[in-house]
C-alpha cells in the first residue's frame, strides 16, 4: 500500500506539473469561449489537472500490480511518466504550449527525482487543495459577471436620428390573450389588462401576428430576421441558427444605434446564434450551458478528462464542476430564489431597467430587445395574482393535479391532461380549463410589469417606440392538444402585435394579415434603417392584401392564403402530401377538416410549391447537442411531441 502511494504521488507530481504549464493554454483558446465571459485560467488548470490525476491514479495500480512494470517503480522514472501522461493530450492537440511543457521535460530528465524528496509529495496536495477550493469558488462566486460585452463597430459619424425602439417578446403569448380571453364561469367577468390596452388604444395594433413555427427558436429568428419559414429554415429548437442571416439587431449597429438584449429563455443566448449585432446581452438569469458545451468540446482532443470520457460524462463535470458560474450567474440566483419561478418577470424587469440606466448614458439612441418566460408552463402568478381568476375554482385531482413544488401547473400533468383529451375525459376537459385560466393570471401578471416598463420610459424623457409581440401561443385543449411544439394551428402561431410610441404614423387596427417577419421591417422603418433583404413588410404603411404565409414544423408544414388553410406534409425529394384543408374565413376555429370534400383553391397549391422551393432547412444531421437536449427537456420539448 505504501508502495503504491509513493508511485501515485510521484506519477502526479510530474502530471501536476504539466497541468500548471498547460494552464498557458488560455491564451490560444477560441475567442467565442473568451467571449462568454465565464472563462478563466484556473478553469484551464483544472480540466487539465482533473483528466492528468485520472490517468495517473490508473497508472500507479499498474505499475504496482505489474511485475513486468517494475523498471518503471524508480521515483524519476514514475516523474518523468506522469510528465509524459500531461503531454500526450498536448501533443494530440498541436496546442502551443507542447513544446514548452517538452522543454520543460527534457530538461527535467537531466534531474534526479527522490522517493523521499518532500516536493514530490507536497506538489500533487497542494494542486489538489487549490483545485477544490476554485471549484468551491466557482460555485460560490457572485463576482462574475454575466452580461455579455460584443465588440461591435461603432460609426464615428454623426449622431442618427430616431427614437429609442424596444421590442418585447412575450415567450408562449396567445394573441387573445391580449383580450383577457380565458374561460369564464357563469356571473364572471373578465379581468382587464389596463396597460395593454392602453398601448392598443394609443398605438397600432393587430388582432394577432402569425409566426413561422410553434417554437421558440423558429419564431425568435423570423421575428429578428424579417423572413419566413423557408427563408431562414429553422423549424425546430434543435435546428442550427443559420450563418450569414442579416439580423435587426445588426441593422441598427450599422446605422449608429446602441444595441442591447435581456433574456430569460436560455434559447435565445448568445451561443444559439443570437447574439450578432448586439454590444450588451444580459443572460444573467439563464442557464450557460452552451458555454459549457462548447468548453466540454474544446477539451474532447485538449486533455485527459476529454480523450478518455464519453462526452456526455465530460459535459457534466465541466457543467457541474469546473464551469459551474455558466449554470446561471449566481448573483442571479439569489434574485430568483427570492421571488421565486412565480415572480420570474420581477428579475427579468429589474434587468431591463439597469440596462436601460446603461444605455441612456450614451446620447445614441438604442434598440433593446427583452424577452419574457413568464407565460410559459409551469402556469403560475406570484402573490398578488395569485387565485385572482382561479380563486374559487376547484383544482384538478389525481394525475392532473399540480406537481410543481411552488403548486405551479407543470409538464407532466399537462401531458397527461391531453391524454386524457383523447378520450374526452371529463376531469382531463375541466383540468385544460384549470390550466388556462392559471395562464390568464400570468398575463395579468406581465401586464403590471408592462405598466412599470412605461413609466419608466416616460420618466427619462427620451422618445421611444415599444413594438410587443410574441414567439408562439399555447394549446389549452383546441384541436385535443395542450402545451406547444405540437401543431400549426392558429392557437399556436397567433401572437400579439401592438406598436406604440413617439413617430408611429398611424393609430387603430390593422384590418390585413400580419406575420412575426413584418417585426424587422417595421421597426426598420421607424428608424429609417436599410430594409434590403426582408420579406416582411413596415405595417404602419398598410398592410398588404392577400398574403400567403407558410410555416413549419419539422416535415409539416401550413399554407395560409386568401382565407383558407392547407396542412401538409413534406419531406425533401418527395410529393407533399395533404392532410388537412380549412376555409378560415368561415371556420376561423379550423375545426372542419374539407380535405378530399371540396377542391383545394388553385392559390394554395402555388403558394405552397413556390414556398417548398425556397426552402432552407438547415436540420443538423448530428445529434442535438447534451446541453441543448437538457434545456429543451427541461422546457418540454420532446422529439415525440409532434401530433400536428
Amino acid at each position: 500500500m505504501r508502495d503504491w502511494i509513493r508511485h501515485l504521488f510521484l506519477l502526479l507530481s510530474g502530471a501536476g506539473l504539466i497541468a500548471v504549464v498547460a494552464t498557458g493554454e488560455y491564451f490560444f483558446i477560441p475567442q467565442d469561449l473568451l467571449d462568454a465571459g465565464v472563462l478563466l485560467p484556473v478553469d484551464v488548470f483544472i480540466a487539465h489537472w482533473y483528466g492528468n490525476a485520472m490517468i495517473a491514479f490508473c497508472i500507479s495500480l499498474l505499475v504496482s500490480l505489474l511485475p513486468f512494470l517494475k523498471f518503471l517503480r524508480r521515483p524519476h522514472a514514475l516523474f518523468h511518466l506522469g510528465c509524459v501522461i500531461g503531454l500526450i493530450p498536448l501533443a494530440l492537440s498541436h496546442t502551443a504550449v507542447f513544446w514548452f511543457a517538452l522543454i520543460l521535460l527534457v530538461v527535467s530528465l537531466k534531474k534526479k527525482v527522490s522517493s523521499s524528496h518532500r516536493l514530490a509529495f507536497i506538489f500533487p496536495v497542494l494542486l489538489t487543495l487549490v483545485s477544490f477550493g476554485l471549484v468551491l469558488f466557482n460555485a460560490t462566486s457572485s463576482k462574475i459577471s454575466a452580461i455579455v460585452a460584443f465588440d461591435v463597430p461603432v460609426r464615428a459619424d454623426a449622431v442618427p436620428e430616431g427614437p429609442d425602439i424596444v421590442l418585447i417578446s412575450f415567450d408562449t403569448f396567445r394573441a387573445d390573450a391580449l383580450f383577457s380571453d380565458y374561460p369564464l364561469h357563469e356571473g364572471e367577468t373578465a379581468i382587464p389588462l389596463p396597460h395593454f390596452q392602453r398601448l392598443r388604444e394609443q398605438g397600432l395594433w393587430a388582432t394577432h401576428a402569425l409566426s413561422s413555427g410553434g417554437q421558440t427558436v423558429p419564431g425568435h429568428v423570423g421575428m429578428l430576421t424579417g423572413l419566413d419559414s423557408m427563408s431562414h429554415g429553422v423549424r425546430f429548437n434543435e435546428d442550427p441558427v443559420p450563418q450569414g442571416l442579416t439580423w435587426l439587431a445588426e441593422r441598427f449597429t450599422d446605422s449608429g444605434w446602441n444595441s442591447a438584449a435581456v433574456i430569460s429563455n436560455g434559447l435565445l443566448s448568445p451561443g444559439m446564434g443570437f447574439g450578432e449585432g448586439f454590444a450588451l446581452f444580459d443572460i444573467n438569469t439563464v442557464p450557460r450551458s452552451d458555454v459549457a458545451y462548447r468548453w466540454a468540446t474544446h477539451l474532447q482532443k485538449q486533455t485527459w478528462l476529454g480523450l478518455s470520457l464519453p462526452k456526455a460524462l465530460s459535459y457534466f463535470i465541466v457543467s457541474k464542476a469546473i464551469l459551474r458560474p455558466t449554470r446561471m450567474a449566481p448573483a442571479a440566483k439569489v434574485q430568483l430564489k427570492k421571488h421565486t419561478l412565480r415572480g420570474r418577470g420581477r428579475v427579468t424587469t429589474n434587468q431591463v431597467f439597469d440596462m436601460m440606466s446603461v444605455l441612456e448614458k450614451d446620447v445614441r439612441p438604442y434598440f433593446l430587445f427583452v424577452n419574457y418566460m413568464d407565460a410559459h408552463q409551469p402556469y403560475g402568478a406570484p402573490d398578488g395574482f395569485r387565485d385572482r381568476i382561479v380563486g374559487h375554482d376547484t383544482a384538478p385531482v389525481g394525475g392532473y393535479a399540480a406537481t410543481h413544488s411552488l403548486g405551479m401547473i407543470d409538464l407532466p400533468e399537462l401531458r397527461r391532461v391531453q391524454k386524457g383529451l383523447a378520450s374526452q375525459d371529463p376531469a382531463a376537459i375541466a383540468a385544460a380549463e384549470y390550466a388556462h385560466r392559471n395562464y390568464a393570471e400570468s398575463v395579468l401578471y406581465l401586464d403590471s410589469l408592462l405598466g412599470e416598463i412605461l413609466a419608466k420610459v416616460e420618466a427619462n424623457g427620451r422618445p421611444t417606440v415599444i413594438l410587443l409581440t410574441g414567439d408562439h401561443g399555447e394549446h389549452f385543449g383546441e384541436h385535443g392538444l395542450m402545451l406547444h411544439a405540437n401543431s400549426l394551428y392558429h392557437e399556436l402561431l397567433a401572437v400579439p402585435f401592438v406598436l406604440w410610441g413617439d413617430g408611429v404614423p398611424a393609430r387603430g387596427q390593422i384590418e390585413n394579415d400580419v406575420y412575426l417577419r413584418d417585426v424587422a421591417p417595421t421597426l426598420a422603418a421607424l428608424a429609417g434603417l436599410p430594409m434590403d433583404g426582408l420579406e416582411g413588410v413596415a405595417v404602419q404603411y398598410g398592410a398588404p392584401n392577400n398574403r400567403s404565409h407558410i410555416s413549419a414544423d419539422g416535415d409539416f408544414v401550413a399554407v395560409r392564403k386568401d382565407g383558407w388553410l392547407l396542412l401538409g406534409r413534406w419531406v425533401r425529394g418527395a410529393e407533399p402530401e395533404a392532410i388537412g384543408l380549412y376555409h378560415t374565413a368561415i371556420d376561423p376555429a379550423e375545426q372542419d377538416n374539407l380535405l378530399g370534400k371540396v377542391k383545394t383553391p388553385e392559390s394554395l397549391h402555388e403558394a405552397l410549391i413556390e414556398g417548398l422551393a425556397r426552402d432552407k432547412h438547415t436540420a443538423s444531421q448530428e445529434e442535438t447537442p447534451d446541453w441543448l437536449q437538457e434545456r429543451l427537456t427541461q422546457l418540454g420539448y420532446v422529439d415525440d411531441s409532434h401530433d400536428h
